[in-house]
């Protein structure tokens, strides 16, 4: 009786899990809306992809900054 239960309890959170990703599916071009409407957009996630180029042009300044830096510090030096 009890390995029923555990089933049952199983299926029933699965039930609800899918039951909430529906939900969420079918309202989100409502909530879309009224976020738009009431002037409360959500500015969007960046992708992983766009997260490491944002990453990628972020380390290319510094390491032309580094470069920069230490170009002026040997002009300087061989003054």
């Amino acid at each position: 009786m009890n390995r029923h239960l555990d089933d049952a309890r199983y299926h029933l959170g699965r039930t609800a899990y899918h039951v909430v990703a529906g939900v969420r599916t079918e309202a989100t071009p409502y909530e879309t809306r009224v976020r738009h409407l009431l002037g409360r957009d959500h500015e969007r996630e960046p992708t992983p992809s766009e997260r490491v180029q944002h990453y990628a042009e972020r380390a290319r300044g510094d390491v032309e900054s580094y470069v920069t830096d230490a170009r002026s510090v040997l002009v300087r030096r061989a003054e």
